[in-house]
């Protein structure tokens, strides 16, 4: 649970001009596309803090389309996660279309084993598919349901490749591969700004957040590339066991080879 002193720095963070100034512009970015981009509209839910807040900004820009959340496997898609989904698709009254993307999972089970890095040309394949469906499937789901704008929770603040890609996109680009436009109003906004959002507004987030062990900042609520290299270089594995123990506990019953990387 947030403490009251978390809270409270979270409180002054909302006053700040720097604070008023990137959610305004993220308001403003979702009122644009909103209303010049006509058609159905959608918008990516994982069930993270950062879609939540995405999601808060644009029903408050009059967004009526749609959630969508892609699901992989219950190990890269915790149950807290798809149950926010379900709550605020009740909550907003939003239709919710739940995505089956090939998964971690799967790859294990094709090459016989648990891994994260690769070792041979079938793992290498099957890490690729895991890395690629998503696209497809996102292409074909907006294909079938004639989407003409899509909201996703992209941050500059995040990565440095989703750096380099708002910052020659912009936050609103044409995306060719689905044949439609995508938004990412939170783009400019800051890991604090998320969370001062969050206790600011009132908004509800999932519980594993409040791990002690790690930044509320910097936790991830999904590994959806588990079995990629980046996934044990950056560390995120090792974070993810201690943030999930649970499923890590179901990992080891059934994929043995588990214990050779965690």
């Amino acid at each position: 649970m947030m403490t009251e002193d978390e809270k409270e720095i979270y409180m002054l963070h909302s006053k700040t001009k720097g604070y008023r100034h990137r959610i305004d512009g993220a308001m403003q970015t979702a009122k644009k596309a909103i209303s010049e981009i006509k058609g159905i509209h959608s918008l990516s839910y994982s069930g993270g803090k950062d879609s939540t807040v995405m999601l808060d900004i644009c029903m408050k820009c009059g967004f009526k389309g749609e959630l969508i959340q892609f699901f992989y496997s219950e190990y890269e898609n915790p149950a807290m996660n798809l149950d926010m989904a379900d709550i605020q698709s009740k909550k907003y009254a939003l239709e919710l279309h739940r995505i089956k993307c090939f998964s971690s999972k799967e790859a294990w089970d094709e090459a016989g084993r648990f891994f994260v890095v690769p070792s041979n040309d079938l793992e290498k394949s099957l890490v690729r598919r895991v890395g690629t469906d998503f696209g497809k499937q996102a292409k074909r789901l907006s294909e079938d349901r004639g989407y003409s704008l899509q909201f996703i929770g992209m941050r500059k603040a995040e990565s440095k490749q989703r750096r380099m890609t708002i910052g020659s996109r912009g936050l609103t680009y044409y995306a060719k591969t689905r044949d439609s436009f995508t938004c990412c109003p939170i783009g400019k906004l800051t890991d604090d700004d998320i969370w001062a959002y969050i206790v600011s507004n009132h908004l509800p987030y999932i519980s594993c957040y409040d791990n002690p062990l790690f930044d509320r900042r910097k936790i991830r609520n999904e590994l959806t590339y588990f079995c990629a290299r980046k996934a044990v270089f950056q560390g995120v594995v090792e974070t993810y066991k201690f943030i999930y123990p649970e499923i890590f506990a179901e990992l080891r019953k059934r994929y043995p080879e588990t214990n050779n990387y965690m």
